[in-house]
């Protein structure tokens, strides 16, 4: 089974707010939910279609499929041969929907799905203000022994997408590894950073919430090098 590294804001409740690939390629009970050969998908994003977002239908042992949206928010998957699946649905390089499914064999059963309706976006993290800290837990073992980053990452580009309008904004973390985004409407955006070849910091994406009413006051982004099952860039606390 392949497996997708994906960077994902969490849609399971965790004290860590990520969802790792590796581990729901490994849980697909049943292989999930039964589907006709030919499949529509329609993507919603605050109760209204979402055109231009890439849907991604991977075989086990065969070339991925995929299809845009379109006006209405559906692409349609037509002739999938019987086997395994996995969806993957993916906007701004933020994939929010991963699930498996499969194409029975035999006649296509009563219960199998012809269409089906998933939200992008909808079960993102929230938070009050896009500011706090970017900080690194991440150890190397090397000559000189092991040893820590620093707890706090100076010096990373940050860009701010909406991820509707695709109005960006950006900012460089502070020698303290500060994060200060002003001025930014509430909405849904996609947290993207550079990351740093020489530090071995690799880029990331974070979809994200600003609510004036979320329980999350700021943020705590943890920036890790390669490896990393989730992707390198997950939302703590």
């Amino acid at each position: 089974m392949k497996t997708r590294m994906l960077l994902l804001a969490a849609l399971l409740s965790a004290p860590v707010s990520k969802l790792e690939a590796c581990e729901i390629s490994e849980n697909c009970p049943h292989h999930g939910f039964a589907a006709a050969k030919n499949f529509t998908v329609t993507v919603h994003h605050a109760g209204k279609p979402l055109p231009g977002v890439l849907v991604t239908v991977i075989p086990e042992d065969d070339v991925d499929i995929a299809g845009t949206t379109e006006a209405a928010g559906s692409v349609l998957f037509e002739n999938l041969r019987p086997g395994n699946y996995h969806l993957s649905v993916s906007m701004l390089g933020i994939t929010s929907v991963y699930q498996c499914f499969h194409v029975p064999k035999r006649s296509t059963p009563l219960a199998a799905k012809r269409t089906m309706t998933v939200n992008w976006g909808d079960h993102a993290p929230e938070t009050r203000q896009l500011s706090g800290k970017l900080t690194s837990r991440r150890f190397i073992f090397d000559g000189n022994g092991l040893h820590f980053d620093p707890p706090y990452i100076s010096g990373i580009r940050l860009t701010l997408t909406n991820a509707l309008t695709g109005v960006q904004t950006e900012t460089t973390t502070t020698p303290e590894g500060l994060i200060a985004f002003s001025d930014i409407a509430e909405g849904l955006y996609v947290l993207h950073s550079d990351g740093d070849k020489e530090r071995r910091y690799e880029p990331g994406d974070l979809l994200i919430r600003l609510n004036r009413a979320a329980a999350r006051t700021d943020l705590v982004v943890e920036l890790t090098g390669p490896g990393s099952c989730s992707g390198p860039l997950v939302l703590l606390n």
